[in-house]
């Protein structure tokens, strides 16, 4: 039986609207400190950080995480799914909720949005932390369709991409929040397959970029996307960049190891001597 794990703090759900005829869907974790931003991948959707700011030792903070359009639960246009269209979305949804300065943590296409984030608006951004975004893979990969329709739950639950390191609680998990039921019985993932992503992701160029902010580069000890010489080379391109390895992991650190990238997450945030946003 697949069942929904129970979280010591559980995130609230809410709706934004941020522009005509275009509402996002987000989980918001309150709290007193400067927020934080949760980014997650392509194909993906925001319930890949609950297990992560549950197991935060920082309960004051507060974590957004929005399902990017296209996904989880948000509305889905037809079009508009480059990198920089998400991005304006996010910036939409920041004012929506008054929000002026954010720490961002992305993974994957997230880590993308990240660094463009800092780059663009150096004064609404107060740090980032990039969790294995493969900025050097091959573009190849990011046009590899996926199976999106399944027989039922179970079955799209066993198929799950890259979960070999999920305990059953994250595959569980994930599995709830990641397929809409179909009238006939099967289910289809929450998300849409749209090329504009993956062009963007291959016309991404971290030289025409300047970040300046404090920057955590994360990789999964057993990852396949980011190497270790990759993870070096781009923070070459980041003067405060700190480098960390999660042990344990593959690409999807966030439920390989969730534990372990909070404790890094934690100590980047909690402790770091950089001006925090007011």
């Amino acid at each position: 039986m697949i069942a929904a794990p129970v979280f010591r703090r559980p995130a609230v759900e809410n709706r934004c609207s941020i522009a005509d005829q275009l509402s996002l869907h987000f989980l918001d974790w309150p709290g007193t400190g400067p927020p934080v931003l949760l980014l997650h991948g392509n194909k993906s959707n925001a319930r890949v950080w609950d297990f992560v700011v549950d197991a935060s030792a920082l309960p004051n903070r507060r974590f957004l995480a929005p399902d990017l359009r296209g996904h989880g639960l948000s509305d889905a246009p037809p079009t508009g799914y480059r990198i920089e269209t998400l991005i304006d979305d996010v910036w939409a949804f920041l004012a929506a909720l008054s929000v002026d300065r954010v720490i961002v943590v992305g993974t994957a296409t997230g880590g993308y949005m990240a660094l463009t984030m800092a780059s663009a608006r150096p004064e609404a951004v107060a740090a980032i932390a990039i969790v294995d975004s493969g900025i050097w893979i091959d573009p190849a990969i990011n046009f590899a369709p996926r199976k999106r329709v399944y027989a039922d739950l179970a079955v799209g639950r066993a198929a799950l991409d890259r979960s070999d390191g999920w305990g059953d609680a994250q595959k569980d998990h994930y599995a709830l929040h990641s397929f809409r039921a179909l009238d006939d019985g099967r289910v289809e993932y929450r998300h849409f397959e749209q090329t504009e992503t993956a062009e963007s992701r291959a016309d991404f160029d971290i030289e025409r970029l300047n970040v300046t902010c404090p920057a955590l580069l994360v990789r999964g000890e057993h990852s396949d996307i980011t190497s270790t010489d990759a993870l070096s080379r781009l923070a070459g391109y980041l003067p405060q960049a700190q480098i960390a390895t999660v042990a344990g992991a593959g690409h999807h650190i966030p439920l390989d190891r969730p534990a372990g990238l909070a404790a890094a997450l934690d100590d980047f945030i909690g402790t770091s001597s950089w001006p925090l946003p007011r």
